[in-house]
């Protein structure tokens, strides 16, 4: 049984490890087999704390976005990215 703790630190290392792969590869060069390699969890993991791939970019960039409420009103959360 993992605790809440846990189960935080390792989403917040995902975030940090994915950011770091994204940056480096970009996002279509970097696999989701990548990420859980450097993060030292498996695969599957990933998909237990986040949707998808795009999700996980998602809850990269979204908390950086400045005006959230604008992000809200758009059609899909992908139009703030190409408003970037």
């Amino acid at each position: 049984n993992v605790s809440r703790e846990q189960r935080r630190i390792t989403k917040e290392r995902i975030l940090e490890v994915a950011s770091q792969l994204f940056t480096e590869h970009g996002f279509a060069n970097t696999t989701v087999r990548e990420i859980a390699a450097a993060a030292e969890i498996s695969e599957s993991s990933i998909f237990t704390y986040f949707e998808s791939k795009d999700g996980l970019l998602l809850s990269i960039v979204v908390p950086k976005i400045s005006n959230i409420s604008r992000v809200v009103s758009l059609n899909t959360p992908w139009q703030a990215l190409t408003d970037l």
